[in-house]
């Protein structure tokens, strides 16, 4: 058996199990974005420049930037294991 190509086989399939891991996260973040955002606009009938400089919404922005981040790494190294 070849451990380096059976090697590289688990490693592709824990890449993509990771996008799909970061997918459902970045799902997530932006749904509860979303929802901040439809609260806010319904309480105010509007959303102003304030609301993006909330800390709960910078600190989602940020985590949902992170994320974009990792999903590209991980398909850089699906790609690469191609």
């Amino acid at each position: 058996v070849d451990d380096k190509k059976a090697e590289k086989i688990i490693n592709k399939y824990q890449n993509y199990i990771e996008v799909s891991r970061l997918t459902k996260k970045k799902n997530e973040l932006t749904a509860e974005l979303g929802k901040l955002a439809f609260t806010r606009y319904k309480n105010s009938d509007q959303l102003d420049a304030e609301f993006l400089q909330e800390e709960k919404v910078i600190a989602l922005l940020n985590e949902i930037n992170t994320i974009d981040e990792e999903i590209i790494e991980a398909g850089k190294q699906i790609e690469a294991d191609k």
